[in-house]
């Protein structure tokens, strides 16, 4: 994971520096990098970081001021590059209408025609699409065979998660207007808040509210980087904002992909102030000078705060997993709620019992053991528990956490 996180640096930086220069670009990276938020996923395997590394590379590499030849192998290195990254993401499909709508407003040379960039974009987005083209016919066939409502995921599919009241029932109500309005000020001032605390450092109720001046200033840097060159950067800040807040649910973990325009955002606004400043009292040093105090107080202070690894918590999930392994019979079914961890940890089939859509899970997938590793409602674990021939209950040695575990066959 580590050096998944790293690539994805370098992938920032790399892109930022073509679009603004090396010293935005690297301000930006060091407060990408040490925003807890960011430092915090690296004790988890998720597909964010390589995602945003092949993300960035080819906004980087769309990015070029080449001519001739060697802009052609760029763009095309940039098609592949966000091919890869909607295989892990599919958010980055996203940015394909903007790649052509951006070429309507470049030329090939001051005064040269726009065809040229319209061409370029065209092709770069068939190709994009026809090698995904795979991916997206799989994903329809499944889909299609689909169990509805679906029992063991938390959601269908994005359409269904976005636009209907369940996210795991296609068949059920669409979401009106004013709830998507209430679902996106919901999160939009969540959001607000993990960015006031893991990219600026604000407690979020400090007077005036830290979401306050954290909205403002990230605004201000957004139009500095507007006026100073409009980039697939500004556009992918604004896409994902709008997938964040019009989602049907709000983790901090997905506003990982927007931290490093919130760093950017951040770092042009700070770039901008101190530049009025400069030519105010006519010391051009003052710019660099300043900038770089501003990044090193975030970066210590990113540093006070960065999160340790929870390798007490990874500890407690594998000796949890390793007692109920004893116990569990290969070729045995589990029931439980983090039903993806206890099959890695377990090596046994298990279903999980978090989403409560169907029918009796018990005996629609012939469960064996049932493992309640969180809290369940009192009628379930009664009617678990009569029905159970034999009860083992696991003692964390820590906490004194009890987890039981019933035998049902």
């Amino acid at each position: 994971v580590l050096g998944q996180a790293t690539a994805s640096l370098a992938a920032l930086a790399f892109a930022v520096r073509r679009v603004h220069g090396g010293r935005i670009a690297f301000a930006t990276t060091v407060v990408c990098a040490l925003s807890p938020l960011f430092v915090r996923n690296l004790n988890q395997v998720l597909s964010d970081f390589p995602f945003l590394a092949l993300l960035f590379l080819a906004i980087g590499l769309f990015e070029t001021r080449a001519t001739g030849r060697r802009r052609v192998l760029e763009h095309l290195g940039g098609a592949l590059a966000l091919t890869a990254a909607l295989y892990l993401r599919t958010a980055a499909v996203l940015l394909l209408p903007w790649l052509v709508l951006r070429a309507f407003f470049q030329r090939d040379g001051a005064d040269g025609p726009r065809r040229g960039p319209i061409l370029r974009a065209v092709l770069a987005v068939v190709f994009v699409l026809a090698l995904s083209l795979p991916w997206i016919l799989q994903a329809r066939s499944r889909a299609s065979e689909a169990e509805r409502p679906s029992e063991q995921l938390l959601l269908f599919d994005y359409s269904t998660a976005v636009f209907h009241v369940d996210p795991g029932d296609p068949a059920s109500p669409t979401i009106g207007p004013a709830a998507l309005a209430e679902r996106a000020a919901r999160s939009g001032r969540r959001l607000s808040f993990d960015l006031a605390r893991d990219v600026l450092h604000l407690p979020p109720e400090a007077p005036v509210h830290g979401w306050v001046p954290t909205v403002a200033l990230l605004l201000v840097g957004a139009l500095v980087s507007l006026r100073r060159r409009a980039s697939l950067l500004d556009a992918w800040g604004l896409i994902y904002l709008l997938v964040i807040v019009t989602y049907f649910v709000y983790t901090p973990r997905l506003a990982l992909p927007l931290v490093p325009i919130a760093a950017l955002d951040l770092v042009l606004a700070v770039d901008a102030g101190l530049g009025l400043l400069a030519r105010r009292f006519e010391r051009p040093r003052l710019v660099p000078v300043g900038q770089g105090l501003v990044v090193a107080l975030l970066a210590a202070v990113g540093l006070a705060r960065a999160p340790s690894a929870d390798r007490a918590r990874a500890e407690s999930f594998a000796a949890l997993g390793a007692w109920v392994r004893e116990r569990v019979p290969p070729g045995a079914r589990l029931l439980c709620d983090r039903a993806p961890l206890f099959s890695v940890l377990t090596d046994r089939t298990a279903f999980t019992y978090r989403y409560p859509r169907g029918a009796d899970l018990v005996h629609k997938h012939a469960i064996d053991y049932v493992l309640f590793d969180t809290p369940v409602p009192d009628a379930l674990l009664r009617s678990i528990a009569e029905a159970a021939r034999e009860t083992w209950v696991y003692t964390d040695p820590d906490d004194g956490k009890r987890t039981p575990l019933y035998r049902l066959r």
